[in-house]
């Protein structure tokens, strides 16, 4: 009889327990599956318009972030059109009916034009989700003590090289690694304290960004043939530069001012080499690398200084910022302009 009320009790407590945070599944899968909102029935809810309404103020900050272009940004469309890769879908527009409509009509498609919009953050399993309780007219706001956090950014933003894409597996080297970089480094702020203004993604491709990332500079030519250069760089929680694989920042000298002629070359970047071969799936093996060096500005750096050879004549210098990077192993067709951003320039007599 005894045995019967504790399992009765037992199996009370478990129905009417919610879980812990810790054990609700992670709101992203670091691209091995589509996002699932629960209004797949009603596809005009899942439209950034649906939002506006309400909430136009947090629309017209989204629509000027990243996350509003991360489908139709140049830089990304151009490598997807080499490798359109369904695990780069299911982060850059991350909807399963975007995965559909992907499917159906190909990149052009208007359903993934909105790319990361507000349905994929902010609904699952037909609830609206955010860091605090609310209401709305669209339902109930639940909250969700992960939300925003650094591990919810991870969901898209910590991945290693896959190593078979159907199903997705991934290797055991990092092909992202700012979740972790921001780990190891202490910081004490999350992701959204330093890259979020409103509802507005902001990063190194906003034009006043990364200039003001950079600050303090100085470029002399001193008595011998040498030129002294220093900068510094504020504050931030990750190797510089993080992310994508073939983003790198350099510092370059040249004989003139279109930088044709450049005699020195200072870059912070990763450096990969191919990695093992997966046997199994050896359509892979452009995608599973190991990481040679990582030459990055690392977050307890504030002061970058160095010392470079001064020929005769005007010297051209500039601390530019590549969002594609050909010389790391990249492809790209895209003008140098629109796959960079110079940080700063000047010109040493």
């Amino acid at each position: 009889m005894y045995r019967h009320i504790w399992l009765f009790l037992l199996l009370t407590i478990g129905l009417h327990c919610e879980p812990t945070p810790e054990s609700k599944p992670a709101l992203f899968s670091q691209g091995r599956h589509a996002v699932q909102t629960g209004w797949e029935q009603t596809p005009e809810k899942l439209e950034a318009a649906y939002c506006l309404g309400c909430h136009e103020t947090s629309h017209a900050e989204w629509s000027r972030g990243q996350h509003a272009h991360a489908w139709t940004d140049p830089v990304f469309q151009e490598a997807f059109d080499h490798e359109p890769r369904q695990w780069c879908v299911n982060c850059h527009a991350p909807l399963e009916s975007q995965e559909a409509a992907w499917r159906a009509e190909g990149a052009r498609a208007p359903e993934l034009q909105e790319g990361i919009n507000c349905a994929a953050c902010h609904v699952r399993q037909g609830e609206i989700i955010s860091i605090r309780v609310g209401n709305c007219d669209a339902g109930v706001v639940r909250a969700r003590e992960s939300f925003g956090s650094a591990e919810f950014c991870a969901g898209c933003h910590q991945f290693n090289f896959p190593t078979a894409t159907n199903p997705l597996r991934y290797s055991d080297e990092p092909m992202q690694n700012t979740f972790a970089e921001w780990q190891a480094a202490g910081s004490k702020n999350e992701c959204h304290q330093c890259h979020y203004a409103g509802h507005e993604l902001v990063g190194g491709k906003n034009t006043d960004r990364m200039p003001n990332a950079f600050y303090d500079f100085s470029a002399e030519r001193d008595e011998g043939a040498t030129i002294r250069l220093a900068f510094r760089i504020a504050d931030r929680g990750h190797i510089l530069p993080t992310g994508d694989l073939y983003r790198s920042i350099a510092l370059e000298a040249a004989y003139d001012p279109g930088f044709q002629r450049v005699y020195y070359r200072r870059r912070w970047a990763r450096y990969y080499q191919a990695g093992r071969r997966n046997e199994t799936a050896p359509e892979a093996l452009i995608w599973n690398r190991d990481l040679k060096r990582n030459s990055g500005i690392r977050p307890e750096q504030d002061r970058i200084t160095l010392t470079i050879d001064a020929p005769a004549g005007p010297v051209y210098i500039r601390l530019i910022r590549r969002f594609h990077d050909q010389s790391l192993g990249g492809r790209s067709r895209l003008p140098l302009a629109k796959r960079s951003a110079t940080i700063w320039s000047t010109v040493v007599y």
